[in-house]
């Protein structure tokens, strides 16, 4: 079955779409990009510095708090 008839077969779901943020790797400049293009000023942030998971959704609390945030460490794996 091609991805064509899969797509419009009613006995299989839709693929389901994920967010641009979902495949960025958000250690690297696209990300602060990214952020960028959603409204959000990055200009202070570093590509290099660790960002977790739940970064965007609270992008701009961290922005206003930059400078009292403290600098997380590294993981070391």
């Amino acid at each position: 079955m091609t991805k064509r008839q899969r797509k419009n077969s009613p006995f299989f779901p839709a693929e389901p779409t994920r967010s641009p943020l979902g495949r960025v790797n958000q250690r690297s400049p696209l990300y602060a990009l990214v952020l960028k293009t959603k409204g959000v000023r990055v200009q202070h942030l570093s590509p290099s510095r660790e960002m977790d998971g739940e970064y965007p959704k609270d992008a701009q609390k961290y922005l206003k708090n930059a400078k009292k945030m403290p600098q997380r460490e590294t993981k070391t794996l």
